[in-house]
């Protein structure tokens, strides 16, 4: 992205950061923040311009858990080094088969047992992660493949 885009999405995102704690005056700076990352009607523009921002690991893991959160903000997160945020990206159900498939490697079996029952994984990713090296990542996958079978 070019710098005078990134700005003025920057600068759309902190006008409405804005506008949203002026209306909200009640809350807490955090408490706004935290409403702001997990609402579904945030535009991604704005949850794009927080997640290039922010170093807070809850902010981040509650964007990458938000459903209007883009493909590409999502694939960065996914790559976060905090294995919090990369649990919240694995069980996003709109992140698409490229973000997720590269946590089918991810260190963490927690990430990866968290994508495995995600009933909103690609079927490619689920039978990637059923044939994990570890059996609990294995039948979770496994299970989420036959109940998705059964509907």
């Amino acid at each position: 992205m070019e710098s005078r885009e990134k700005q003025e999405e920057l600068q759309f995102a902190l006008e409405y950061i804005k506008k949203y704690m002026k209306e909200n005056d009640e809350l807490s700076n955090d408490s706004a923040v935290k409403f702001i990352a997990s609402d579904p009607q945030t535009p991604a523009v704005v949850l794009r311009g927080m997640a290039c921002e922010m170093r807070n690991v809850d902010i981040l893991s509650i964007i990458a858990g938000n459903q209007a959160t883009s493909s590409d903000v999502l694939a960065v997160l996914a790559r976060h080094p905090e294995k919090e945020v990369r649990l919240s990206v694995a069980s996003n159900h709109n992140a698409t088969m490229l973000v997720v498939m590269p946590l089918t490697n991810d260190d963490s079996p927690t990430v990866r047992f968290t994508l495995a029952e995600n009933p909103f994984t690609d079927d490619l990713v689920l039978e990637s992660l059923a044939l994990d090296d570890n059996p609990f990542v294995a039948h979770r996958a496994s299970a989420t493949i036959e109940r998705l079978q059964d509907q």
